[in-house]
């Protein structure tokens, strides 16, 4: 075979490699690599929230990656320049999707965005608040810093986990309001 189709070959089967792993990783990667890098050794994690934009994401940075690949196979330099062009698009997709999360542990709370993380002790937090919203089944906590307010929503499917941080702003002696809305 030449040279040349083999280099083409070897591209696509890189584009359906990453697109079969791309589609895999968009529907479970945040959420799986963020439960076992602090699930299993940061101590006392007992939520790691991702929220569905990180999928939503790593699925388009996949995306990019494959167009990439298609792109490499192109002979013209302004293909491959758009091919890394993607390819620097859709890795900094893909690392702004792992970085995006809302993680609870027995000392601390790390809000966590692509650029900057927000982390506070619950011996900082004065208030708190949890508003149910029966519409969404949805859970917002809102955590009243001394300088700031800070706000969570958590599913219906992280119920269990709201009343341990109940728990946690009781045994340091912090107070908190329930609502429930119903529209």
């Amino acid at each position: 075979m030449d040279e040349d189709i083999q280099r083409k070959v070897l591209w696509i089967v890189a584009a359906i490699i990453v697109s079969v792993i791309g589609v895999l990783t968009a529907l479970v990667g945040p959420n799986m690599l963020l439960y076992y890098l602090y699930q299993y050794h940061t101590t006392h994690v007992f939520l790691i929230d991702v929220p569905i934009l990180a999928n939503i994401l790593l699925g388009v940075g996949a995306l990019l990656i494959v167009a990439f690949c298609l792109f490499m196979i192109f002979d013209k330099k302004l293909f491959k320049g758009i091919g890394i062009l993607n390819l620097l698009i859709g890795l900094a997709l893909c690392y702004a999707s792992i970085n995006m999360y809302v993680m609870l542990t027995n000392s601390e709370v790390i809000l966590k965005e692509p650029i900057n993380e927000y982390t506070f002790e619950w011996p900082e937090v004065e208030g708190a608040s949890f508003v149910f919203n029966e519409t969404n089944k949805e859970t917002t906590i809102t955590f009243q810093l001394p300088n700031e307010r800070e706000e969570i929503t958590l599913s219906q499917d992280k119920a269990k986990e709201i009343g341990r941080v109940k728990r946690i702003l009781s045994s340091n002696g912090i107070s908190y309001e329930e609502k429930e809305i119903t529209s």
